[in-house]
């Protein structure tokens, strides 16, 4: 999630994610996917 955070710092025109919720725990899955959704 970190990482996640830290990429979307510097306001990339693309990003590309592999498993972005992998590594992470349930309940924060649905969070990111929300997330991502809204940028």
């Amino acid at each position: 999630m970190l990482g996640i955070a830290k990429l979307l710092m510097s306001n990339p025109k693309l990003v590309v994610l592999d498993e972005p919720s992998n590594g992470l725990s349930p309940k924060f899955v649905k969070s990111i996917i929300n997330i991502l959704d809204d940028l």
